[in-house]
Formats: structure tokens, sequence, C-alpha cells
């Protein structure tokens, strides 16, 4: 599943795991422009993302992107009810920050040697990583403009 977002003002959106949802999961997130806060469970400190920078998240863990850290959150699924398949899901009207992510879920039972290799939260941000993901954010965008 890929898609977009593209909010204004303040927000804060929870993504997390229901209690019948076991499945391993690999979450990929890009900040195409603006900035955020990723507040991921079990992490001791929120995460500043600026335009350019990427994260990906494993395991079935749950998190929050926001545009400050305080601001209470809305969950995911009273904003949209099934999967963004490519589409854009804007709030309150966008314009200030846009990302495209998606996920990958893993139901073989290889998956949790993988994961568990994994750092739970990687965060992608100097010139090097932004250069080797760029090629792969420009087609993401272009998939959802299209």
């Amino acid at each position: 599943m890929a898609g977009g977002f593209d909010a204004r003002g303040d927000w804060s959106i929870a993504f997390g795991r229901g209690a019948n949802d076991t499945a391993e999961s690999i979450k990929c997130y890009a900040v195409r422009s603006g900035s955020c806060w990723l507040i991921a469970d079990g992490e001791d400190e929120p995460l500043r993302l600026a335009t350019g920078d990427a994260v990906i998240l494993t395991g079935t863990r749950g998190f929050r992107i926001a545009s400050h850290p305080n601001v209470p959150a809305v969950d995911f699924t009273e904003l949209l009810a099934t999967p963004l398949d490519g589409s854009i899901l804007s709030y309150n009207g966008g314009g200030e920050f846009f990302a495209v992510g998606g996920y990958f879920s893993y139901s073989d039972r290889h998956a949790s040697i993988l994961l568990r290799l994994l750092p739970r939260v990687l965060h992608l941000s100097n010139a090097s990583e932004r250069t080797s993901i760029r090629h792969s954010l420009e087609l993401m965008s272009d998939e959802l403009r299209s």
C-alpha cells in the first residue's frame, strides 16, 4: 500500500496496530515538503523529519506523525476507512506539509528474522542517504500524481 499525506496547520495522526493485527511490516515514509515530528512507541525522544528526510519503521509498534509533539492525535482510521491505494489524504486543506509513504506486510515465517536484524526506526537524513532514495521518491510522487 502506498499513498500521500498533505496537511496544513496543527495536526497529529496516530497509526497503531489493532489487537488482531499481528502481521510484521516495514513502513517507509519520506517528507517531500515541510517538516513534522515522528513519535514512535518505545522510543525515548520524538524525531524531527525535514524536507528530504525519510524514515523506515519495522515491526508492529504504533507511531504518530505531527506538526508538533504536543498536538493531540487523531487516529488514522477515523480519517480514512480504506487504504489510500495511491491516493492523497488532505488534512486541514493541505499545502504546508507533504509526505509519501507506504508499507509492506509479511506473513512468511522468515519475516521475523529479517525484522529483528533491522533497527526499529531508521532515519535517513544525510546527503548521501537522500541521494540514494531520491529516485524512488520521485517515482512514488509521480505515481501519486498520475
